[in-house]
C-alpha cells in the first residue's frame, strides 16, 4: 500500500559538525562518506589491538523504536572472549563508550 511507503532514505544520517542528523539526500549521505577521517570519532593503539569508534551514518538501532545508534566502537585484534562492541546515540556518548572500553582493554590480562 502507498500509506505504508518508507523512503529509502529512512534511518540515514549525515554529520553537521559532530551531530547526527536525518537526510532525505541519498547525495548528501554519500558526500558525507567520502571523508572518512571526518567520520572518526576515535582510533586508540593498545599493543595488537585496536579500539575504533566511527559515525555508521545508518541506524543501527533496527526498527520503530530505534533510539538512533549511529555511531559505533569496535575492537579489533583482541583475542578474549569478552565481546567490547558497543553502539550510540552521539558523538559524545561515542567519546566517552570509546574511553571507556580503552580503560577496559588497559585493564585486562593481555
Amino acid at each position: 500500500m502507498i500509506d505504508d511507503y518508507i523512503p529509502m532514505t529512512a534511518g540515514m544520517f549525515i554529520l553537521d559538525g559532530h551531530q547526527a542528523i536525518p537526510t532525505e539526500s541519498m547525495l548528501e549521505w554519500h558526500k558525507c562518506f567520502k571523508d572518512s577521517e571526518r567520520r572518526r570519532v576515535a582510533r586508540t593503539k593498545i599493543g595488537k589491538i585496536t579500539v575504533s569508534t566511527v559515525f555508521l551514518g545508518v541506524d543501527h538501532g533496527f526498527g520503530p523504536r530505534s533510539e538512533g545508534l549511529v555511531f559505533e566502537t569496535m575492537v579489533f585484534g583482541y583475542e578474549g572472549t569478552k565481546h567490547l562492541t558497543t553502539r550510540y546515540r552521539t558523538w559524545e556518548e561515542a567519546e566517552n563508550g570509546h574511553n571507556n572500553i580503552v580503560e577496559e582493554i588497559k585493564a585486562l590480562p593481555l
